[in-house]
């Protein structure tokens, strides 16, 4: 189809452009469409990061490769629509950035949280992007440009993290079952913007469920107490059983609950994920989460799902133990050794009376040790007074108190341990403790790292950089932006491979290829490119960041220093001495010989190198019959066949300032100097003369003051 627009790049989406009917679109054909349009079109189909352009006043749909990957379903139908059409869904939430946009306000977000649906179902997702309003061909608003990147994946893989964290210092000071489930149906209803959460135990054998706790947003239909599986479905216990999660995204279009839907529907459940536990590998109870409509459960809501199920039913057995302490006082060795983590019964004497295996281990006793002794003999005096204050605490609120401490473990001098104090009223005091260094050495490394990287970041005085493994800039701090002469957020998302200098190309791909494959650190010199076109020196220090806890891919770090001035330096150096050579090798050339002519030739090739001129000749001042002449005696960068064909030189009003002992004429381009070309017959230089354009003349002076010649030098542009 013709289109009068040769569409560039050979991307995906060239092609569709080429071949789409703009009839029916509302930005009509591209021979129609204004230059600058063009010119925004071209810059964004040849980039490799996601950008889009919305143009005109119903602002037509434009976008390449790198953004087609995050409409998803979306395209390529999106072409040449209505951006409001192909994003009606979360219209709302960015209609006033657009409209700040077209008003000429450029605007910048990150991590922006949005509701999209790409997929056939509604989606949580996560964009940094930049709006930027784009002038038609007079100047005025007519569009808006944006480049973004979506950075889902690492916000869900934060999220979870911090939900760990927090979910297990809200489940362990906990002291009922029933505390335990409701906090943890609570918590994950609330990391998932579910509209219900909750436990169902299940008898496998009779296909039966019974509800257990949960947390229902208002106005939310009661489940029933109990029923029968396959009332819901039989793919559902089936699943189950296997130990897999049963993730439904819409009941309504998934054929394992299509037959259902109404019924699924009623009790206000659109999609469903169901997460079971298996003890002995049995069936014994599940969590269940549900949204009243249908959604898309992405692998990190079945992660903290999963958590939650592990964690809980950990958390329930040993609040249970606990229980079963507090009530019956269970002093069964067999049942205390079985646990997993340390206790002690202390009697109201304050003696030990029980200590179990995993307690001796990590107080690294023995139980001869340990029996009979006082709380506070176990413990430095620093710990003893915390302790011994905790217990008193207990005695007089009846609650479970919880600390946390350095003790010195066998595996390591700086271990946390957290206990668990709980009266049992006259009979003592129940202590429980368990080796938590690895939770709080997460916890420590991961607020350190996020406050350390921020400040070296954006404190250092040197330039910094994160890209991905495409050569994206993901990260960077103020003073890379100060070096590229760039702001933040034409730098952010861009292709490093953009800004640097077209000489220095290969060598730094080259380089940074090297570090994805073998981990190695390099340094490298280099020049960046400033919007001006002007060229930035930098030192640059890369290293491989790996990522091999999660799913996140590895990046490169770079620390970046400007060297501009100190490469300028060496510059002026190494021309210093260049010059300071040839002075040296002339001096040495004259002094060898009292020859003329080859004096003057090494002046004239001296003269021709200082000055990096192309040719160089010196002529002599004389007279012939007109009264004018100028003999060609040296010439330097030429063969003197080449002046052989034209005669002595004439004072030409270019000549003859310098035969006659006026200042140096100086012109960068000497057949626009306004007295070129003024005699007969030739008017400048004749057919076939060396190709002169800069020009530089000085006379060459006796002691007397006599003008005895001239020196000449030349370059071709």
């Amino acid at each position: 189809m013709e289109t009068h627009l040769d569409f560039p790049s050979n991307s995906m989406v060239s092609a569709l452009m080429r071949e789409h009917d703009w009839s029916a679109s509302v930005l009509g054909e591209p021979r129609t469409w204004p230059q600058s349009l063009r010119a925004g079109l071209q810059l964004m189909l040849n980039s490799k990061f996601p950008m889009f352009i919305a143009w005109g006043p119903q602002l037509g749909f434009l976008y390449n490769d790198g953004y087609a990957e995050i409409l998803g379903h979306k395209h390529p139908s999106a072409l040449g629509s209505r951006f409001q059409d192909i994003w009606e869904e979360i219209w709302p939430a960015i209609n006033p950035v657009i409209e700040s946009a077209l008003h000429g306000e450029a605007s910048y977000f990150e991590d922006l949280p949005l509701v999209v649906e790409r997929a056939g179902y509604p989606e949580q997702a996560w964009f940094t992007f930049s709006y930027s309003p784009i002038h038609d061909d007079n100047g005025v608003i007519a569009g808006i440009y944006c480049s973004v990147i979506e950075t889902s994946k690492s916000v869900r893989n934060r999220k979870l993290r911090e939900f760990q964290l927090k979910l297990t210092e809200s489940l362990y000071p906990l002291a009922s079952p029933h505390e335990v489930v409701s906090t943890a149906v609570a918590m994950l209803a609330k990391h998932l913007a579910a509209s219900s959460c909750w436990y169902a135990e299940v008898d496998a054998g009779a296909g039966a469920f019974h509800t257990s706790s949960g947390w229902f947003e208002p106005g939310t239909p009661a489940l029933p107490d109990k029923g029968q599986v396959d009332d819901f479905s039989p793919a559902l216990l089936q699943t189950l059983m296997t130990g897999s999660p049963f993730v439904c995204n819409d009941v309504r279009a998934d054929p394992r609950t299509s037959a259902f839907a109404e019924r699924y529907l009623a009790l206000g459940i659109g999609s469903l994920l169901i997460v079971p536990v298996l003890k002995d590998g049995k069936l014994c109870l599940n969590i269940n989460v549900a949204k009243t409509s249908a959604y898309l459960w992405t692998t990190d809501d079945i992660q903290a799902a999963k958590e939650v199920a592990d964690r809980t039913w950990v958390t329930m057995e040993n609040v249970a133990t606990q229980h079963c302490l507090n009530v019956e006082r269970d002093r069964s060795s067999h049942i205390l050794n079985q646990m997993g983590e340390g206790f002690m019964l202390i009697g109201p004497d304050g003696c030990i009376a029980n200590i179990n295996a995993e307690g001796l281990r990590l107080l690294q006793r023995r139980a001869s040790d340990v029996l009979g002794k006082r709380n506070a003999e176990l413990w430095t005096d620093d710990l003893s007074s915390r302790v011994e204050a905790a217990c008193t605490e207990a005695v007089r609120t009846t609650a479970t108190v919880v600390i946390e401490f350095n003790f010195p473990l066998a595996r390591s001098s700086d271990a946390w341990l957290e206990m668990r104090i709980s009266s049992l009223t006259r009979d003592g005091l129940a202590v429980f403790f368990r080796d938590v260094t690895p939770q709080k050495r997460a916890a420590l490394a991961l607020r350190r790292s996020e406050e350390h990287l921020s400040a070296l970041f954006e404190q250092t005085a040197a330039g910094i950089a994160e890209r991905d493994g495409q050569g994206r800039l993901i990260r960077i701090n103020e003073r890379l932006c100060e070096i590229l002469g760039r702001s933040r957020e034409t730098v952010l998302g861009t292709d490093i491979h953009d800004l640097i200098h077209p000489d220095d190309l290969a060598p730094s791909d080259a380089a940074f290829q090297q570090l994805l494959r073998d981990g190695q650190p390099f340094d490298i010199e280099k020049r960046y490119l400033r919007p001006d076109g002007s060229p930035v020196w930098v030192s640059m220090t890369a290293s491989l960041i790996r990522r091999e806890d999660t799913d996140t891919a590895d990046t490169v770090l770079a620390v970046v220093l400007d060297i501009t001035e100190r490469k300028a330096t060496e510059k002026a150096l190494q021309d210093e001495t260049r010059i300071l050579e040839l002075l040296n090798q002339s001096g040495q050339s004259l002094a060898a010989t009292l020859d003329l002519d080859t004096l003057l030739q090494a002046v004239t090739d001296a003269g021709r190198a200082l000055t990096g001129a192309q040719f160089g000749a010196f002529f002599y001042n004389g007279k012939d019959e007109s009264g004018d002449a100028y003999m060609l005696y040296t010439l330097s960068g030429a063969p003197k066949e080449a002046f052989e064909s034209f005669g002595h030189p004439r004072a030409t009003a270019v000549f003859k300032p310098t035969f006659h002992g006026e200042p140096a004429i100086r012109s960068d381009d000497i057949t626009k100097d306004l007295r070129y070309g003024t005699m007969a017959p030739h008017h400048g230089m004749p057919k076939g003369h060396l190709p002169v354009r800069s020009y530089l003349a000085a006379p060459v002076l006796a002691r007397s003051g006599e003008v005895i010649g001239g020196c000449f030098l030349a370059i071709q542009k």
